[in-house]
């Protein structure tokens, strides 16, 4: 995948909402490979987890999205913080229910028209 389409800031930004984590290659490479190939089949997404974190391991993947583009002058950050925050509140959970789970995140870069939407894949720790 080209690094154009990856902005390893606004990742990290994302990582950082959930204290406690561990960044984590394979789980990171998964949350590129489903934004980069959007639109694919979800069943792709799910084959893709199972590869690269094991098959044994994808069930238990706590996937979370924001699926809202925003304009370029929003902060993204705070834009993030409140669009997961309602998403995991359906989910009764917080930022830091995560502490010790493995995690990758992605962002669309500021000059993607899907600016604003994001996927974090979280894995207990083994």
């Amino acid at each position: 995948m080209s690094t154009y389409n990856v902005d390893d800031n606004l990742n990290k930004q994302l990582l950082d909402l959930f204290p406690g984590t561990i960044p984590d290659e394979p789980l990171q490479l998964a949350a590129d490979f489903i934004f980069a190939n959007a639109g694919a089949n979800p069943d792709d997404y799910t084959s893709v987890i199972e590869q690269l974190v094991g098959a044994e391991n994808e069930p238990s993947v706590f996937r979370l999205s924001s699926d809202k583009r925003i304009q370029k002058n929003q902060n993204f950050l705070s834009f993030q913080r409140n669009s997961l925050k309602d998403k995991l509140a359906t989910k009764h959970k917080k930022f830091t229910s995560f502490k010790g789970y493995r995690i990758g995140a992605y962002a669309f870069p500021k000059h993607d028209k899907r600016y604003g939407k994001s996927m974090i894949l979280l894995l207990p720790s083994n």
